[in-house]
Formats: C-alpha cells, structure tokens, sequence
C-alpha cells in the first residue's frame, strides 16, 4: 500500500457520507469520511475523481429475509450474521466499533483470549471471537439450539428471547456485531481530543502528516473534517484493500479494511 503527503488538503462537503466507502475512490485509496463530509485531497498527491460506489439510498435496517452465501444481498447490501445490511449500516474499520472489538467481514466481533469469553456459535481465532462450524444438523445441538449456518444458535422472536450482547436476527439470537461510537462527546475523550462521529480523535494543527505520525505511529495522514478541523487517520482508513470479504482472495476475511 502507497502512503502519500499532502501538499495541501482541502474539503469537498458536497459529497455526504457516514463511512470511508462512501466516498470517491483516488489513486492512493478512498476519500476518507469525517465529519459527515468526505475529505478531499488537492494538489500534492495527485489524486484525481475516480468512480463512486454504489450504495443503496434506501438502505435502513437489516432485511427481514435471512441471507447467505447461497442467498446473497442486493447491491449496495452485506450478508452479516444471517440478514442484509445497507454498506454504510456496518462496520469498516476497527474504529467503527468501540471498545474491545474488531470491524471483520463488516462485522464488529469482540477481541478476546480465550473461548470463554466468547457468545454461542463463536470462537476466539487470532484474538477475535469469530463464526465456527459447530454442527451439521440439530442433533449436534443443545436444545432449544438448533442447526443454522453450521452453528447451533437459540431460535428467537424477539430481543428479549437473546442473551446479553446478542440481538434476534432472521429467527436466530446472533451476536450483535452493529457499530458502536467509543464516544458521545469530548468529555468522553483525553483532553485536546475531539469526538468526532462516535471516535476520539487526534488533531494536526499544522496540517502535516508528520505531526500525526510524531504523536502516534498508526496515524499517517492529516485530513479536514467538513468542519475545518484538521483531524488525523489511521493507515487503513487512508488506503483500504476492502470493503468487503468478496474484495479479498478466497480464504481470506477484511479485517479493518485490510485483507488478511
């Protein structure tokens, strides 16, 4: 992946957005989003307009019909734990998620050591609790479990079927894997850290990457918020590999934005 200086950055609030997919594609990666605009690189990078994904506009909460590998979501929709999502509904990057968990296959999953710290039809694999074949039919369940997608998961009518951290999704109590901000407000985030759409962030006074770099080595990139806040991004927000695990080879997952 090519990391760029800017020689000068400037807005484009024409564009309304609420994750980095949303916006135009550039040479050197995705427009990022902050602040409900995407931000916009003018002059030193060279980057110009490329094309724009396809959202669907119309796209609130998750589709009432299940969905799977078999039984794919429309345009502009993901399949997470069973239901179609809209893009921009879901997770794509780790930021997106709050605390103790992870943006995987556009899915906010929580980090973990062990198994035991992971919901019914997870597993911690690589630090993460993540989806694992755990059956074949119903009798490898424990009732009222029963056999779907390879998991034995609790049939469910509502919420209030579930357990903890878990939602009702087409029928069957899954983990709840919808984004979550780290913050409500400033006051949520160390002095001199803005919260800006849910994430405490780092600013950059000077407008330089390097100053964003100097105060933390996973933030690369100075960018403008809509509200001409100079705000810094972390490496996979600046340049993604994915949006989705269908960008990435077989066997491998997008794992905040990058295909691992």
């Amino acid at each position: 992946m090519r990391m760029s200086t800017l020689a000068a950055i400037a807005l484009s609030a024409l564009v309304g957005c609420t994750y980095h997919g949303a916006c135009d594609r550039e040479d050197d990666g995705e427009r990022p989003c902050l602040g409900a605009g995407c931000a916009r690189t003018d002059g030193g990078s060279g980057a110009h307009d490329g094309g724009s994904m396809s959202v669907d506009p119309d796209g609130g909460g998750p589709s009432a019909e299940g969905c799977s590998d078999a039984a794919p979501c429309d345009t502009g929709e993901v399949c997470v734990e069973g239901a179609c999502h809209a893009l921009d509904d879901v997770c794509h990057h780790d930021l997106d998620c709050g605390r103790d968990r992870r943006c995987i296959d556009n899915a906010c999953r929580p980090t973990c050591d062990d198994d035991t710290t992971c919901v019914a039809g997870t597993a911690c694999v690589a630090g993460v609790c993540r989806p694992v074949d755990e059956c074949g039919d119903d009798r490898a369940c424990s009732a009222p479990a029963t056999c779907v997608d390879a998991r034995c998961l609790v049939p469910c009518d509502a919420a209030s079927d579930c357990g903890p951290e878990q939602v009702c999704t087409a029928g069957s109590c899954r983990p709840d894997t919808a984004p979550r901000p780290f913050c409500s407000s400033d006051d949520d985030c160390a002095p001199g850290h803005p919260c800006v759409d849910g994430v405490c962030r780092t600013r950059c006074p000077s407008g330089t990457d390097d100053e964003c770099f100097r105060s933390d080595v996973h933030l690369v990139q100075c960018v403008v918020t809509h509200d001409g806040d100079p705000l810094c991004l972390t490496q996979s927000e600046v340049d993604p590999e994915c949006v989705t695990r269908s960008d990435c080879p077989d066997g491998q997952s997008c794992l905040d934005a990058i295909c691992r």
